[in-house]
């Protein structure tokens, strides 16, 4: 009950208040992480000066900033954080003890979190590497059917309008009447009987006359 307790008070919300004389004092302490970091889990303080002002407010080693005057640090980039802390002669940080937070940003390697996304990084390459394996079965389903109606056109639809071109010419030749009128006119006379019957049937057309 009491190292369960001792954890409880260690992980509890507290303040720590912080006074300098001017901004250009040291501020005895240090801080690492940030958004900008592997891991996010926000600010963390990494080094506490002994019977420093810092220490003796109680600011401790593993602790994480939660907010200062009353701007909150979490997914806060390294750079602001270093600014707001440096920016103000009073400092109220609202920090609680993050040990195991605090080991994953020193340790990304062990970290639970980043081992996390690791595993599913490996799992999203490995559906990728799937998928890139069966796109080319899914490219052949798709163009099969659009170039199989392609190949029996070129060749069967030009042979068969080539044979079909004579048979339009050869209908539109109608329109030559002189060939035609050669046929309808009638053979002179001499062409049609005989010479000799041509001279009688004359021969009896005068008789009849007279």
């Amino acid at each position: 009950m009491r190292f369960y307790y001792s954890c409880f008070t260690k992980a509890s919300i507290r303040t720590v208040t912080i006074t300098r004389s001017t901004r250009d004092d040291i501020l005895n302490f240090n801080i690492l992480g940030g958004s900008d970091t592997l891991t996010n889990n926000g600010i963390f303080v990494s080094k506490v000066e002994r019977n420093s002002k810092a220490y003796d407010a109680g600011l401790r080693r593993g602790d994480q900033i939660l907010s200062v005057n009353g701007q909150c640090f979490d997914y806060l980039a390294h750079a602001r954080a270093l600014e707001i802390l440096r920016g103000s002669t009073h400092l109220s940080l609202t920090v609680k003890n993050n040990l195991m937070g605090f080991n994953e940003i020193i340790n990304p390697e062990k970290s639970p979190v980043r081992k996390k996304r690791h595993d599913i990084s490996l799992y999203e390459q490995e559906i990728r590497n799937k998928l890139n394996g069966s796109s080319p079965i899914r490219s052949q389903s798709i163009i099969t059917p659009t170039t199989s109606p392609i190949l029996p056109i070129s060749p069967s639809d030009s042979s068969h309008h080539q044979s079909r071109l004579p048979l339009i010419t050869i209908t539109t030749p109608t329109k030559n009447i002189p060939i035609n009128s050669e046929k309808i006119k009638p053979r002179p006379l001499t062409k049609r009987m005989g010479l000799k019957r041509a001279v009688m049937q004359k021969l009896k057309i005068t008789k009849n006359n007279r």
